[in-house]
């Protein structure tokens, strides 16, 4: 079903696409299934409110990409982005990081084939979709899924996990 807005946050039919579940690390399926009242508050629709630059244009990020609703793909990568909260190392965090955002990319992807029928459109929503994708894997999106985070039981300078991206995104 392709009605997402039927389908309230946290309700199982949201994540699906032609009645398929949707792409998710294993960590988000069981905050979704076992865990659903907390599932639920981690979902804030779509964009980022962590940081000054993420609350400022967070309400102007539409819940949509050309009139398709985009927000279960949303939930599932804000869930991606808030569990879990310990790594064991940065490397570890910086997979889990990219299979999250490339979990939320293949979502979008998945979404829009299965709702769009016109070829100019699809292609526009592609095009969006890709930059949603870019988005979330920049350092801004790389900030954002670290808020929180623990590295080895410890929680790292802004300054080392930026470092860590620019050696990794030169």
């Amino acid at each position: 079903m392709l009605c997402w807005h039927k389908h309230k946050t946290g309700d199982i039919e949201k994540y699906k696409t032609d009645g398929v579940l949707m792409q998710m690390t294993a960590d988000v399926y069981f905050c979704l299934m076992y865990k659903n009242e907390k599932f639920k508050k981690l979902c804030n629709g779509v964009g980022s409110q962590v940081g000054w630059f993420n609350k400022l244009i967070y309400h102007i990020i539409p819940d949509s990409i050309g009139l398709l609703n985009i927000t279960g793909c949303s939930d599932l990568h804000d869930v991606g982005f808030s569990v879990p909260k310990a790594f064991k190392t940065l490397e570890d965090a910086y997979e889990y990081f990219e299979q999250v955002n490339w979990d939320f990319l293949s979502n979008l992807r998945r979404r829009i084939e299965a709702g769009t029928h016109t070829y100019l459109i699809r292609k526009t929503r592609y095009f969006v979709a890709t930059r949603y994708y870019n988005a979330v894997q920049s350092s801004i999106g790389w900030t954002s899924f670290m808020s929180g985070k623990l590295i080895n039981g410890k929680k790292l300078s802004d300054d080392e996990i930026n470092e860590f991206y620019e050696q990794r995104n030169p």
